[in-house]
């Protein structure tokens, strides 16, 4: 538990240990509405105290605002915008929304859900709570991750929660202990944005202290100073962040820019179609329905990607990599290739690839990933309660995974391909907005052999560009699997006016 302790507080997290039924294990915990502990403290606690759960100090200090859904009081998750969840020990959801500042502790803002704001914590995976409730029933569980990402804008539409108005003529009369903590903070806010960054010690932080003498009893000018401190150190970064956004016209803006990089795949009939290969920062997207081909499409592009030097980086969920090294080996592919991947996988696997993408960028500029594939990318779901509550947004999930993959491709200018299966009406599985984020989305389809063959297949498969970002052109070919690689089929045009009956539409050369 320390180590998942240590990492939140690496995440800007503000925590506490807390014990099994959900109270903080230390006697005064609220300072740490305003900082976040050292590492020193964390180790401490848990050297104190090694079976401690975490909790997550909630509020303007970690970043985040929660939704609490009680699912035995009523709560549900219906129009909840999804975000990083996670599933409560009772079987409930924590929904984690990015900070909304004036939002504090609402209990019953709508029946079984609360809101966590400043002044509250929440517990957080890995943590398993056991108590007793109100009834004498035994109560608790673990707390795990269902969807791994940024949190999202609090829903103000789904809660407008009214804001108090802040009486500051009131405040600088002095606060009462209870109150102190929370107004250290918002008056050292309130002082730091009224004056200049060189003004900040020898005027801003002097009237803290003066107004702290009025506060009863006076707050410890240690546990003050790191309130300011931390304030100041947020202004100066969002401050920062401020500056940095330069707005242009848009034809310098344009002109500035450089042409995205194509990249050839060197299998000619697909860059023929591609019109010269595929752009640095695009994501694309190989659907085939189960058993057709799509991995052994995609060790095809990697075989050729990595014979004209080109480095790729392989996260295989469904087959082992000593598999897909097999399988290139099949093709022909050396064994002094600079092809790569993770010695181990983690179930954390969005936030997972991301963190071996910057890794591998550190040595080599550019690279093409292979994911395969996206259904494993999905939240990790534990029980039938969890199945129940999260089905109806699965589709939505899905297409925020594709949409995250594709941001990851332009963040890093790499390219990323991604298999995914083909639903049994032959269109991508689940939503439709799992093809809106990628760049191209390429489907393969095999050709039926026939009653009177003992084969379920030919060796002909029919490749159709459902998407082909920036052209539009949407072609379609014929190949077959010659040594392990796909190749152009010998009879194009035979095979071209077979598959008309199969797929219908044109078919190209």
């Amino acid at each position: 538990m320390l180590d998942n302790a240590l990492a939140y507080i690496k995440k800007q997290k503000s925590i506490i240990p807390l014990k099994k039924d959900k109270r903080p294990l230390l006697t005064e915990w609220r300072e740490f509405q305003h900082r976040i502990p050292t590492e020193k403290e964390v180790r401490e606690w848990w050297s104190k105290w090694p079976d401690a759960n975490i909790g997550i100090v909630t509020g303007k200090v970690s970043g985040i605002t929660v939704v609490d859904v009680d699912i035995d009081h009523g709560g549900k998750v219906d129009g909840l915008p999804p975000t990083l969840i996670v599933k409560t020990g009772n079987g409930g959801w924590h929904y984690y929304y990015q900070y909304e500042e004036g939002i504090t502790i609402g209990a019953g803002i709508k029946q079984g859900i609360d809101i966590r704001g400043e002044g509250g914590f929440v517990v957080a995976p890995p943590s398993c709570t056991e108590y007793f409730n109100k009834e004498g029933k035994k109560r608790g569980g673990e707390y795990e991750f269902v969807l791994m990402q940024e949190p999202e804008p609090f829903p103000t539409d789904i809660f407008p929660i009214k804001k108090d108005k802040v009486d500051w003529q009131s405040i600088l009369q002095g606060v009462s202990e209870g109150e102190r903590n929370m107004t250290t903070a918002s008056l050292a806010g309130k002082l730091i944005m009224s004056f200049k960054k060189e003004e900040w010690e020898t005027v801003a932080w002097p009237l803290l202290l003066l107004w702290n003498k009025n506060n009863k009893p006076p707050d410890d000018e240690k546990v003050l100073r790191r309130t300011f401190e931390s304030v100041a150190k947020k202004h100066v970064i969002s401050h920062k962040e401020e500056e940095e956004i330069k707005i242009v016209p848009m034809a310098e803006a344009a002109a500035m820019q450089k042409d995205s990089e194509q990249v050839p795949c060197n299998m000619e009939i697909l860059d023929k179609a591609m019109e010269g290969g595929i752009s640095r920062g695009s994501s694309i997207i190989i659907a085939a329905p189960s058993g057709e081909g799509k991995t052994a499409f995609m060790v095809s592009m990697s075989h050729n990607f990595l014979v004209n030097g080109v480095h790729t980086l392989w996260f295989s969920f469904e087959e082992n990599i000593k598999d897909i090294w097999k399988r290139h080996q099949e093709a022909g592919t050396p064994e002094n290739i600079p092809a790569f991947c993770p010695l181990d996988l983690a179930d954390n696997k969005l936030d997972f690839i991301e963190k071996a993408i910057k890794i591998k960028k550190q040595d080599t500029d550019f690279f093409v990933v292979f994911l395969d594939q996206l259904s494993f990318l999905a939240p990790k779901i534990s029980d039938k309660t969890a199945v129940d509550k999260i089905q109806g947004n699965y589709s939505m999930y899905l297409g925020l995974i594709s949409q995250q993959v594709k941001n990851i491709a332009m963040e890093y200018q790499i390219i990323i391909v991604l298999a995914h299966q083909l639903g049994r009406s032959g269109d991508v599985a689940y939503s439709d907005m799992i093809k809106h984020a990628p760049d191209k989305v390429i489907y393969l389809k095999r050709e039926p052999a026939g009653v009177e063959s003992a084969e379920e297949f030919t060796d002909k498969t029919f490749v159709i560009f459902k998407k082909n970002r920036p052209y539009g052109t949407r072609p379609r070919l014929a190949m077959t699997v010659r040594g392990g690689l796909f190749v152009p089929l010998d009879n194009q045009e035979y095979v071209l006016k077979q598959a008309q009956s199969i797929l219908g539409g044109e078919f190209s050369d």
